[in-house]
């Protein structure tokens, strides 16, 4: 008899069990990120035949052309977290303005940054895309949450992770107790736990320019949770000169060097950008 795999769903419910005096509504977001990844591998496997493909014409509040992928992801994100209830404001790398739940809406007592879909170029030669997530939680009742209670340091993420389409469908996560893995089976519609207790392996660079030294990547929706998720497995992630989840935001697009990876190549690389090798 072959062994029963371990689901997304019962994976996320046995870890409230563990949790005196959880309500659910963490594990109902974290079921819901599976949904949204479902949704876009989806239109991203239609995706040539369904003319999705190409820009929209408009432009981000990156300055980035907005290509229809990016939008669809977009909404994917937003449609399902909008009445769900499970969150209480919405942040993406594709809009200029954080989306707050209005007043006679479900509201929940999280807050989710992300970058819908990472690699929306790739399309164009079917290489791997992503998205990648971060979670931050809201404790107040008198208010709903603004732009600035967004704005914080990666030290006060709940969870976070990616998303990535490929050859196969695989949600990352971490809630600070270790990385986990789970692959979409779509024979039957449910992610399967793959990868347990992930370690980093090696490193990844993306520095600071000499025209642009404030780097490329978005802080709080690629830097900040890429670093959760990196040191739960092991592994270190810099800005070059200090910890990257250290980095004290000052607006909600705000971009950053990093240098992520192994503990021992990322300080390797500090000592060398610090002038100490």
């Amino acid at each position: 008899m072959r062994e029963f795999p371990l689901t997304l769903n019962r994976f996320i419910i046995q870890s409230q069990a563990s949790h005196q005096g959880a309500t659910g509504e963490f594990s109902g977001l974290l079921t819901q990120i599976g949904l949204v990844g479902k949704l876009i591998s989806e239109d991203l496997r239609r995706a040539g035949l369904i003319n999705i493909l190409g820009t929209t014409g408009d432009t981000n509040v990156q300055g980035e052309t907005v290509k229809k992928l990016d939008a669809i992801a977009n909404d994917d994100f937003v449609k399902v977290f909008q009445h769900s209830g499970y969150v209480c404001a919405l942040a993406s790398e594709e809009m200029e303005k954080p989306i707050s739940m209005p007043g006679n809406w479900p509201q929940g007592k999280y807050m989710l940054l992300f970058d819908p879909l990472d690699g929306s170029s790739n399309t164009d030669n079917n290489m791997p895309l992503g998205a990648i997530f971060s979670v931050l939680k809201y404790d107040r009742a008198d208010r709903l949450p603004t732009e600035g209670d967004m704005i914080r340091r990666g030290t006060e993420q709940v969870a976070a992770g990616y998303l990535l389409y490929g050859s196969s469908t695989m949600l990352v996560y971490t809630v600070g107790q270790g990385v986990y893995g789970f692959t979409l089976e779509p024979g039957i519609g449910e992610y399967l736990l793959s990868h347990a207790q992930i370690r980093i392996p090696d490193n990844y660079l993306y520095p600071g320019e000499v025209d642009k030294p404030e780097g490329k990547l978005r802080l709080l929706y690629e830097a900040n949770p890429l670093a959760f998720v990196v040191e739960q497995a092991g592994g270190k992630a810099s800005t070059g000169t200090s910890r990257i989840m250290e980095v004290e935001p000052k607006k909600l697009h705000q971009r950053v060097p990093l240098i992520i990876g192994s503990r021992l190549d990322v300080e390797q690389a500090e000592a060398y950008i610090q002038g100490r090798a």
